[in-house]
């Protein structure tokens, strides 16, 4: 990291930082609202300031779903494509949602972290730069949860 750590703060990764490693969503197609299960997040789901429209959410109908849906606080990331590294962080909206197989969820460890703080890391510069050096490859650009978990940051003392 380029600028000084303030006193008291540590730097540290994201993997060091997580309650559960990172995991994919599910693969199954998006159905008409109310069709399927459970509301169904998907990248083109997530506007460019992280934001999510529920109300507008397709649905999905898979007998594994139940393992795909999201926490409060659980943060997904877009692993490929034009819109790798576009966050959201997850709020309880009042029922089960399942997240698409082109997202990888982080959980943070709410003890180290606040899920807050690290959806703020990720809308920094640092985060972006740290996206395009690591998401570059031929074709299709794309990052995985295990560089996820190499992710630099700097972490305040949790008050």
């Amino acid at each position: 990291m380029s600028a000084p750590v303030p006193s008291g703060w540590t730097e540290t990764t994201l993997g060091r930082v997580r309650q559960r490693s990172p995991s994919y969503g599910i693969n199954a197609p998006a159905l008409p609202r109310g069709v399927g299960r459970y509301p169904y997040l998907r990248i083109t789901d997530i506007d460019e300031a992280g934001r999510v429209d529920i109300g507008s959410l397709p649905s999905v109908r898979d007998t594994a779903s139940d393992a795909y849906i999201l926490s409060e606080g659980d943060i997904v990331v877009a692993r490929t494509g034009a819109s790798v590294g576009k966050s959201h962080l997850f709020r309880d909206v009042g029922e089960p949602v399942v997240f698409a197989g082109f997202l990888i969820r982080l959980s943070a460890d709410k003890n180290t972290i606040l899920p807050s703080y690290l959806t703020q890391i990720m809308q920094t510069a640092h985060y972006w730069d740290w996206i395009r050096e690591n998401s570059a490859r031929s074709g299709q650009p794309g990052v995985n949860g295990q560089q996820l978990k190499t992710i630099p940051i700097v972490l305040p003392p949790l008050p």
